[in-house]
């Protein structure tokens, strides 16, 4: 099933708990703008990865010179609710009025890896 209306996700899983639904498996989270997001984190691992190289090249009195070699790892995925822990739980004697879903996030790494040769 896929369910595009992550404000109904709370709706949705009221439902299922209220028709009996006792477990659900392999849920995952992803974004319709996935090529866009990826391209986005691989333009600043990018800008990253020459900024780096730029500042070590200058402390060693060198400069860039043009790139060697290049390796773009898709390196990850990760969707998740953030918390992993449950750190404290107080009591206040209220109820609460409906269950409360956390929203999830999704995010996209990508790592790059050159090579440039160096300029005296």
């Amino acid at each position: 099933m896929t369910l595009h209306a992550l404000d109904r996700l709370g709706e949705f899983l009221d439902a299922a708990l209220a028709a009996g639904l006792t477990g659900i498996d392999n849920v995952a989270f992803e974004s319709s703008r996935e090529p866009e997001l990826r391209r986005q984190a691989r333009d600043k691992a990018i800008a990253d990865a020459r900024e780096k190289a730029n500042g070590l090249a200058t402390a060693f009195g060198a400069a860039l010179g043009p790139v060697y070699s290049i390796n773009s790892l898709r390196s990850g995925f990760d969707d998740g609710y953030g918390a992993t822990t449950l750190d404290r739980v107080e009591v206040t004697g209220s109820r609460l009025r409906r269950p409360a879903y956390l929203q999830p996030t999704v995010e996209y790494t990508e790592r790059v890896s050159a090579v440039f040769e160096l300029k005296r």
